[in-house]
C-alpha cells in the first residue's frame, strides 16, 4: 500500500517537473532542441529519485509523463479507452441514453407532457401531467427549464437514474429507470412564437440536417416572421456541410464561410455560401459551455463570417471538430488537436478557446423575473391583440433567461424595422 502511495506521489512530481519545463517551452516557442531538453529533464528527475531511494511505479510514471506532455501541447486533450472513444463517437452522431419523456417548464415544477411509446418511462408507469421533483441527487426547483431537466435525464453512457415523480393527486414516488440508447433528431423543437418570432432548438448538426433547418428558416421568413432564435445550447454533431448550408442563408452567394486546415496550415476543405437569397430575418443564437462539435463551428461562423446573426449566452466548449483520436501502443487513444477552423474574418479556432458570444449572459441570472406586470386596460379601453400576444410571449420565455433576453433583442430590432442582412422594409405580420 505504501509503495503505491509513493508511486502516485512520484507521478505527481514527474508531472509537475514536466509541466514547469514544457510550459516555459510553449511560451518561448518550440525549438529544435526541445526533445533534448525534455529528455534531460526526465533523466535528471530519475537520477534524483534513484539517489534518494524512492520507489518507482514505472507504469504510473510513464502515463504521468505522457499526460503532462500532451496537456502542455493541448490542455483539453485526454487519453481514452476503447469504450470511451466509442461513446464519444456515438455522441457526435446523435446517440444518447434517455428515459423517453419530454417535459414543459412551468412556474412550479416541470411537467411531463409526452411519454414515448415502449420507452422505459412508459414501462415504469410515468404519465403525462405528472411532475418531476428530483432526478438522482438533484432536487428540481420551481421554474427549472425544460432543457435543464432533459440534460439531467439524459446521459452519454448507459446507466440507471432514479426520478421522483408527483402525480395529479400530489402523491410522490421514486421510479428507478434504466436509460436506453436512442438516436436524437437534429431538430428538437421548431416553434412559432407570439409577435412574429420563431424558435428552433437543435440537438446537434447531424448528417443531412442542413436542408431541413434551412427549409424551416426560409418558410418562416417568407411567411413574415420577424426574427428567429436558434438554440445551440448543448448541441454538437459532425456534419460540416450542414454547417455551411445553415450559415449560408445569412451570407451572399459564394461568400467564404470557413475553412478546415491541417496543422501545416494547408486547406483540407473550404466551405462557401451556396447560390441563394439572403434570409430576410435576423437571428439570435443561444450558446453555452456544452455547445461543441459542428454546432460550435456553426456558432463561430454565425458570429464571425456572416451578417444578421448575434450570439448570446456563455463561451462555448472549445472543441469545434478540431480534435481526432490517435491510437497509442497501450490500446487506448489520444484525443487531441489535429486541425483548425479558420473563419472568413481570419479568426482561428484551434481548440484553445471557445466561441465568445456577442452578449455574455451571467450564469447566475435569475430564471424567472421577480415581477411580471399584468397587462391592464388604460382609461377603460380594451386590451389590444398585440398586448395579448406580448403576454403570451412573456409567459413562454420567462423560465429561460437566455431565451427571454433573445426575444427582447429581436423585438427591439422589429421596432426599428430591421429584418436582417440586406433587408430594411417593414415586416408583414
Amino acid at each position: 500500500m505504501m509503495n503505491r502511495i509513493h508511486g502516485q506521489c512520484l507521478s505527481a512530481v514527474v508531472s509537475l517537473a514536466l509541466f514547469s519545463g514544457l510550459t516555459a517551452l510553449a511560451e518561448e516557442g518550440v525549438s529544435s532542441n526541445s526533445n533534448g531538453l525534455i529528455l534531460k529533464s526526465v533523466t535528471e528527475m530519475l537520477e534524483v529519485i534513484q539517489k534518494n531511494g524512492l520507489p518507482l511505479d514505472e507504469q504510473a510514471a510513464s502515463r504521468a509523463v505522457l499526460e503532462a506532455l500532451i496537456k502542455v501541447a493541448d490542455p483539453s486533450s485526454r487519453i481514452q479507452t476503447v469504450e470511451e472513444v466509442n461513446l464519444a463517437k456515438d455522441r457526435q452522431q446523435g446517440f444518447i441514453y434517455d428515459v423517453g419523456v419530454k417535459v414543459r417548464a412551468t412556474n412550479g415544477l416541470p411537467v411531463v407532457v409526452e411519454v414515448a411509446e415502449d420507452s422505459v418511462a412508459a414501462t415504469a408507469g410515468i404519465k403525462a401531467g405528472e411532475m418531476i421533483e428530483k432526478i438522482g441527487d438533484q432536487e428540481i426547483l420551481s421554474g427549472t427549464s425544460a432543457q435543464a431537466v432533459a440534460r439531467m435525464l439524459r446521459s452519454y453512457k448507459p446507466g440507471r437514474v432514479t426520478v421522483k415523480i408527483r402525480d395529479a393527486e400530489g402523491v410522490s414516488r421514486d421510479v428507478d429507470l434504466e436509460r436506453s440508447r436512442i438516436k436524437l433528431q437534429a431538430v428538437e423543437l421548431a416553434e412559432e412564437l407570439p409577435l412574429g418570432l420563431c424558435y428552433l432548438q437543435l440537438n446537434g448538426v447531424f448528417e443531412g440536417c442542413g436542408r431541413d433547418v434551412v427549409s424551416s428558416l426560409r418558410g418562416w421568413a417568407e411567411s413574415g416572421r420577424v426574427g428567429v432564435v436558434i438554440d445551440l445550447r448543448g448541441a454538437d454533431g459532425m456534419d460540416l456541410e450542414s454547417v455551411a448550408d445553415i450559415a449560408g442563408v445569412f451570407a451572399e452567394s459564394g461568400a467564404m464561410l470557413f475553412a478546415v486546415r491541417d496543422m501545416d496550415n494547408q486547406d483540407i476543405g473550404v466551405y462557401k455560401a451556396k447560390t441563394q437569397t439572403i434570409l430576410g430575418m435576423p437571428a439570435m443564437v443561444l450558446v453555452d459551455r456544452e455547445t461543441t462539435g459542428a454546432a460550435e463551428i456553426l456558432a463561430a461562423v454565425l458570429s464571425g463570417s456572416v451578417r444578421g446573426a448575434m450570439l448570446l449566452g456563455n463561451v462555448t466548449g472549445g472543441d469545434p471538430v478540431v480534435r481526432d483520436w490517435i491510437a497509442l501502443s497501450s490500446g487506448e487513444s489520444l484525443y487531441t488537436v489535429a486541425r483548425r477552423i479558420v473563419l472568413a474574418d481570419g479568426h482561428i479556432y484551434d481548440g484553445r478557446e471557445g466561441v465568445k458570444p456577442d452578449v455574455i449572459l451571467s450564469e447566475n441570472a435569475p430564471v424567472v423575473p421577480e415581477f411580471e406586470p399584468e397587462v391592464a386596460p388604460v382609461n377603460g379601453r380594451e386590451i389590444t391583440e398585440e398586448e395579448k400576444q406580448d403576454k403570451k410571449l412573456r409567459e413562454r420565455v420567462k423560465n429561460d433567461a437566455a431565451l427571454r433576453r433573445a426575444a427582447d433583442v429581436l423585438l427591439g430590432l422589429k421596432a426599428l424595422n430591421i429584418r436582417g442582412a440586406g433587408f430594411s422594409e417593414n415586416p408583414t405580420n
